[in-house]
């Protein structure tokens, strides 16, 4: 059946990597990650997690290096493509 929805283009590029990498057509991925949701039947506040706070890591001597959300998914995609790639 077909519909729309409205993604945020930063989760839509992280979907449409995420099933290139897993060699999936997103339509395949988006539906595995609804199906999943409804089966484990867990409130949204819940499956975004009530973690607790961040570790704090203290360094000295050192510069924490301050990246936004889209470097960090930069890093994180090019990571998985190398470790996909060594296959």
């Amino acid at each position: 059946m077909r519909t729309t929805i409205d993604i945020p283009e930063p989760l839509l590029r992280r979907a449409k990597a995420t099933a290139a990498m897993r060699g999936m057509k997103l339509k395949d991925l988006i539906t595995s990650f609804v199906e999943s949701g409804l089966e484990n039947n867990v409130p949204v506040q819940e499956a975004r997690g009530n973690h607790g706070p961040l570790p704090v890591f203290l360094r000295t001597n050192s510069v924490v290096p301050s990246l936004s959300n889209a470097e960090i998914e930069a890093i994180l995609i090019k990571e998985e493509l190398e470790s996909l790639a060594r296959y």
